[in-house]
C-alpha cells in the first residue's frame, strides 16, 4: 500500500512543474525560481561582459614618401626660364579663380589674374595673366638720375581633356616685354615678344606595354632692336619647333625602361644667324623600391648646322632611404641649355645679340649631400659637388660702336667649371612659423677672367612667414649675392635685399597686403651697370573666388 502512495507521489511532483509553466500567471515561488537558474554565474554568456573579443594588430602599410634627391632648384647655375604652363588636375575644393593687383611708389605694377573652368568631369580650362613692372627714376651708378621704365605682360590658356585611356592637352601663352636703355646706350628702347602652341597626347592606360607623353610645340620670338655684325638690325625673328616624346614601359610596380626625344628646328629672318637643328636623346632605367631609388641613363646630344657638335653627358640618380625620414643621395647629370633668344632675355635682358651664341653644354654636374628629418617639421640638407660647363654664357664689359660712342651691352661664351658645398633648413611648426635658410659657396675655373665679372662666389637665401593670428600673415627675407674676384675688374657690389610683406585676411577669400623691397636702400645689380630700386613698396588686394 504504501508502495502505491510513494508513486502517487512522485507521479504529482514530475507533472506538477509541467503545470506550472503551462500557467498564465506564474507564482512568487516559481519567478524566483526562474531567476535564479537564469542568474547562474557558470553560465558562458555571462562573461562576455567581462572579455574582450580577440582583435587583429592593424596592418599599416608603409608610408610612400617621394624625395627630391637633387639640392634647391635655385641653386642651378646657370639658371633657364620656367617652361611654358599645362594645366594639371587640381584638388576639387580648390578656389577656380585668383586675383591679385598691386601698385607702389617707383609705379610699380604687381597684377595677377588666373582663373579654372571645370567645364565637366573630363574637360578643364584654364586661362591666367598678368603684368609686373615699373617707371620711375633709378640713380645711375657713376652719376646722374635715369628714367627707367620695364613692364611685362604674360598670358596664358591651356586646356585639358581626359579620355578614357589618354589626356589631351592644347594650350598657347603670350608675352611681351617692354624697357628702355640708359641714356647713353646705342638704343632707346626695347621690345620683346612671344607667342607659343602646344599640343601633347598623354597615354593613361596602364595595361599598355608602353606608355608615352608626346608634345609639340610651336614658338615665335621677336626683338626689336639689335646689333648684330656690326650693323644695326630691326625686328629679328626665331621661330622654333619643339617636339618632345617620354616613351617608357613597366618591368614591374618598382622599375621601367624608357627614353625621352628632344627635338628643336630653328629658323631665323636674319642672313646673319644660321638655321640649325638639335636632337637629344636620353634613354634611362629607374627602380623605386621601399629603401632604394636608381636612375641610370644618358645623354646624346645631337646639333646640325650651326654649332655642329656630337655630346654626351650622364644622367645618374641614386638615393637610399633609412629610418623613413633619412636619406643619402648622390647624382651625376648634364645637357644641352639651349641658347636661344628667351634663353638670352632671361640671361640679361639689356644685353644685345651681337652674334649667335652656340649652346652650352652642361658636360657634368655632379653631387653627394644627406637629407635628414629628425624631428617633425624639421629638413636639413647638405651637400657638395662639381660643375663643368661648356661655352658658358657670360656678361662681357659693354661694347663701345662707332656711332657717336654708344654702348651697347653684349654676350660673350667660355668654358667654366666649380666646386660647390652648401646647406638648406627648413622648419614648419602647426601653420604658424615657416622658416627657409639656405647657402651655397662655388669655386669659379674660367677659360678667360671677364666670365667671372657677374658670377657668384656666395648666395645666402632666408626667409621666414608667422601667422601670430589667423588672418594675419607677416613674411620675412633676405637675399645675399657675393660677387667673384677677378683680376681684371674691381669687384662688384654684393646684392643686399631685405624683403617683407604683410598680408591681412578681411574675410575668406579676400586679404589686403603691402610689401617693400630693398629695405637697406643698398645700392646693387642684377644686370652689368642696370641700377635696381631704392627702398619700394607695393600695396594691394588679393581674392581668391
Amino acid at each position: 500500500m504504501k508502495i502505491k502512495y510513494y508513486i502517487l507521489a512522485g507521479v504529482i511532483l514530475m507533472v506538477a512543474p509541467l503545470n506550472a509553466q503551462r500557467q498564465d500567471n506564474d507564482s512568487t515561488l516559481t519567478r524566483t525560481v526562474v531567476v535564479e537558474q537564469e542568474y547562474n554565474p557558470s553560465v558562458l554568456d555571462a562573461t562576455k561582459l567581462n572579455v574582450l573579443p580577440p582583435v587583429d594588430e592593424p596592418q599599416v602599410s608603409k608610408k610612400e614618401v617621394v624625395y627630391d634627391t637633387q639640392f634647391s632648384p635655385s641653386y642651378s647655375f646657370p639658371q633657364t626660364n620656367m617652361p611654358a604652363f599645362v594645366g594639371k588636375e587640381s584638388f576639387a575644393k580648390a578656389k577656380p579663380g585668383y586675383f591679385r593687383l598691386g601698385y607702389g611708389n617707383y609705379g610699380n605694377v604687381d597684377s595677377r589674374a588666373n582663373y579654372r573652368f571645370n567645364l565637366s568631369e573630363k574637360d578643364q580650362l584654364n586661362l591666367g595673366l598678368s603684368l609686373f613692372g615699373m617707371n620711375g627714376k633709378l640713380d645711375l651708378l657713376e652719376s646722374g638720375k635715369w628714367n627707367a621704365h620695364y613692364y611685362k605682360t604674360n598670358g596664358g590658356i591651356n586646356y585639358l581633356h581626359q579620355f578614357g585611356k589618354a589626356n589631351l592637352k592644347l594650350g598657347g601663352d603670350f608675352g611681351l616685354s617692354n624697357f628702355n636703355y640708359q641714356p647713353e646706350h646705342l638704343f632707346n628702347k626695347q621690345k620683346f615678344m612671344n607667342t607659343s602652341f602646344l599640343v601633347g597626347i598623354e597615354t593613361m592606360n596602364p595595361n599598355l606595354p608602353l606608355q608615352a607623353d608626346v608634345n609639340m610645340k610651336f614658338s615665335h620670338y621677336s626683338r626689336q632692336n639689335d646689333w648684330v655684325g656690326s650693323l644695326l638690325t630691326k625686328d629679328n625673328k626665331e621661330n622654333k619647333l619643339l617636339t618632345s616624346a617620354n616613351v617608357f614601359g613597366l618591368i614591374n610596380d618598382d622599375s621601367k625602361v624608357g627614353v625621352f626625344f628632344n627635338m628643336n628646328n630653328y629658323f631665323y629672318n636674319n642672313d646673319s644667324i644660321d638655321n640649325y637643328t638639335t636632337a637629344d636623346f636620353n634613354p634611362y632605367y629607374e627602380f623605386n623600391g621601399d629603401s632604394w631609388r636608381l636612375r641610370l641613363g644618358a645623354h646624346m646630344d645631337f646639333a646640325f648646322g650651326f654649332g655642329k657638335s656630337v655630346n654626351i653627358a650622364p644622367d645618374v640618380n641614386l638615393a637610399y632611404v633609412f629610418s623613413d625620414s633619412y636619406l643619402f643621395y648622390a647624382t651625376a647629370t648634364g645637357g644641352r641649355l639651349a641658347n636661344d633668344f628667351n634663353r638670352m632675355e632671361f640671361t640679361n635682358p639689356y644685353a644685345s645679340i651681337t652674334n649667335r651664341l652656340e649652346d652650352t653644354y652642361e658636360q657634368l654636374n655632379t653631387s653627394i649631400g644627406f637629407k635628414a628629418s629628425p624631428t617633425a617639421g624639421l629638413w636639413l640638407n647638405f651637400f657638395g659637388g662639381y660643375q663643368n660647363l661648356k661655352k658658358d654664357v657670360f656678361q662681357q664689359n659693354p661694347l663701345i660702336t662707332d656711332e657717336s660712342n654708344l654702348m651697347i651691352q653684349e654676350l660673350g661664351q667660355t668654358n667654366t667649371s666649380n666646386f660647390f658645398g652648401g646647406a638648406t633648413f627648413s622648419y614648419s611648426y602647426k601653420n604658424l612659423v615657416d622658416l627657409t635658410l639656405s647657402g651655397i659657396y662655388r669655386n669659379w675655373s674660367v677659360d678667360d677672367n671677364v666670365a667671372l665679372l657677374m658670377k657668384p662666389m656666395f648666395d645666402l637665401n632666408f626667409r621666414t612667414v608667422i601667422r601670430p593670428v589667423s588672418p594675419l600673415d607677416i613674411e620675412l627675407g633676405y637675399r645675399y649675392i657675393h660677387r667673384t674676384e677677378s683680376d681684371l675688374m674691381e669687384r662688384l657690389d654684393a646684392v643686399s635685399n631685405l624683403h617683407a610683406e604683410v598680408t591681412f585676411r578681411l574675410y575668406k577669400g579676400a586679404s589686403i597686403f603691402i610689401k617693400g623691397d630693398n629695405l637697406l636702400n643698398q645700392k646693387y645689380q642684377y644686370f652689368y651697370s642696370y641700377p635696381t630700386e631704392g627702398i619700394n613698396f607695393v600695396g594691394g588686394v588679393k581674392l581668391l573666388f
